[in-house]
């Protein structure tokens, strides 16, 4: 099974958290930039378009994070 999560951080404020849905992501950069709003169709495309499977909207970088827990599992 593989998850899919996305670190998020801020330059202005100097923080980062994890998010779980394209759409959590676009709430936050609306909320923090609410002049220039974005969707979370944009949010996907930049992500799946991106080699390094990160962007950086203004002062937010967003970053794919991918765990599969199958290798995680210890193999004795």
């Amino acid at each position: 099974m593989v998850n899919y999560k996305y670190l998020i951080i801020n330059e202005k404020d100097n923080t980062c958290q994890i998010m779980n849905s394209f759409r959590d992501i676009e709430k936050y950069i609306n909320e923090e930039y609410p002049e220039n709003k974005t969707s979370h169709m944009s949010v996907s495309r930049r992500i799946k378009e991106s080699d390094n499977k990160h962007y950086k909207y203004y002062e937010i970088i967003v970053k794919e994070l991918i765990w599969d827990f199958n290798d995680l599992k210890n193999k004795d």
